[in-house]
């Protein structure tokens, strides 16, 4: 965490442990403002940045990336999966510009490896790809009056997924049943809007919340415990925007072509809730079971506390055992997962 932005926090009531701001000095305060908003979150703990410059900037993701980035020429940002040649995602990434770089943000403990992997398929494209998150700050506003606040901070607001760019601030807008935006751009300014944002009311979370509202939202992340284990579809990528069937080759495609065209898809990813039991609580990876098999029918994609009470977690799941109604944690007799709405509509199987 650059010291100045942490020297920010601290001044606005951070305590911090090793993953960064953990609160701002009530929790239970803070679980309640999570879905009364609006809130502000430090994403920097979480959240790490990967700039593409230069004239193939564009080619060169076009390349190595599920979507068409040539969507992004006229603004906006866009969900994008970075595969293996199995179709299998070693990444999800939120992809945005800003004047004529392009930027991933993708999970902070992912940046280097992927960063790595993008670099050995450079050859002769005129592209660099840097770090870009140390120079740079990620937080977030999300919740009522979210973009009023920005439109009388910064005189506009991103329509959805659109985004604004405001000196060097990038201002991206998050798809989903709550206005949600994601904010970057250095230190300084970072720090002023921040600041706005709190005096006109927004109340600062601990940035872990950010990933609940992910789940809420049906947005798969991939981490180090789930990496090459799903392909596109069956994290519902394509159904957030996050897969382009019209644009040339990357590393996959033919896999996540052959599944969009010819497949019939057995899985798909459900939002659950587990009631409280005890303080362990699913992580990535974890098996999902239903009486209609003897052995694992899921894994847990991602799990969050949720601010009421419980776990609400992403799952991919057979569809046959979702149609059976009976679903369990870690083990066939385990805590029973319940079913929770997504906000989008998932295809008919088969």
């Amino acid at each position: 965490m650059h010291p100045d932005w942490k020297e920010h926090l601290a001044s606005h009531g951070a305590l911090f442990d090793e993953s960064g701001a953990s609160h701002f000095g009530n929790e239970t305060a803070e679980r309640r403002a999570v879905t009364a908003g609006p809130v502000l979150l430090d994403l920097g703990a979480y959240h790490g940045l990967i700039r593409a410059s230069g004239t193939d900037s564009v080619t060169f993701l076009n390349g190595q990336l599920t979507n068409d980035l040539r969507r992004l020429q006229s603004g906006g940002n866009l969900l994008a999966g970075y595969c293996t040649p199995q179709g299998r995602l070693l990444a999800i990434a939120r992809v945005f510009r800003h004047g004529s770089d392009y930027f991933m943000r993708l999970p902070l403990d992912l940046r280097d490896a992927i960063l790595d992997r993008l670099r050995r398929y450079v050859l002769r494209s005129k592209v660099t790809l840097e770090q870009a998150d140390g120079e740079r700050v990620t937080f977030g506003l999300a919740g009522p009056r979210a973009p009023e606040m920005l439109r009388s901070a910064l005189g506009a607001s991103p329509d959805e997924s659109g985004s604004l760019e405001s000196g060097d601030l990038t201002v991206l807008h998050i798809p989903g049943p709550r206005d949600r935006f994601e904010l970057v751009g250095s230190v300084s300014s970072a720090r002023s809007l921040w600041s706005t944002l709190q005096n006109e009311g927004a109340r600062p979370v601990a940035g872990h919340w950010w990933k609940w509202f992910d789940v809420e939202a049906g947005i798969a992340d991939v981490g180090r415990d789930t990496q090459e284990k799903f392909v596109p579809q069956t994290v519902n990528l394509e159904l957030v925007g996050g897969v382009s069937f019209e644009k040339g080759c990357y590393p996959g495609q033919e896999i996540v072509a052959r599944v969009h065209y010819l497949g019939r898809l057995k899985e798909r990813m459900y939002r659950l809730h587990l009631s409280r039991s005890g303080d362990d609580e699913p992580k990535p990876g974890d098996a999902i079971y239903a009486p209609d098999h003897a052995q694992a029918t899921g894994a847990v994609v991602q799990a969050h506390a949720a601010p009421d009470d419980g776990v609400d977690l992403l799952a991919v799941v057979h569809t046959s055992s979702v149609a059976t109604g009976e679903l369990h944690w870690r083990t066939p007799d385990g805590p029973r997962l319940d079913l929770r709405p997504l906000p989008y509509s998932l295809p008919h199987p088969g």
